[in-house]
């Protein structure tokens, strides 16, 4: 079931207008969770083809964020380029602290 379809339904439950208004602004902050997770994985997935010649993917780890629409958690690539160098390339341009 997406998102728009649980708000419909949960406000013809809804007992009154002020409920009826919480329920859109849950379902709008857990909306923006999900547009900004589909973002960073597209942007981290869209990097990966500008990475260096000689960065390998390890693996993928999740990362969580605080957002001002709550917490959203995403996939990104860590990478390795040789014994010293790992990093997750997606963090630069995001200007994140890994």
């Amino acid at each position: 079931m997406d998102i728009l379809t649980e708000i419909e339904q949960n406000l013809v439950k809804s007992g009154s207008l002020f409920e009826a208004e919480q329920i859109i602004l849950k379902g709008v902050l857990e909306l923006g969770q999900v547009i900004m997770q589909n973002f960073l994985e597209s942007l981290d997935r869209s990097l990966k083809s500008q990475a260096p010649a000689n960065y390998q993917v390890i693996n993928k780890q999740p990362r969580t964020l605080n957002f001002i629409f709550g917490q959203g958690t995403f996939q990104r690539r860590y990478y390795t380029a040789g014994k010293k160098t790992r990093e997750f390339y997606c963090d630069t341009p995001l200007n994140i602290k890994p």
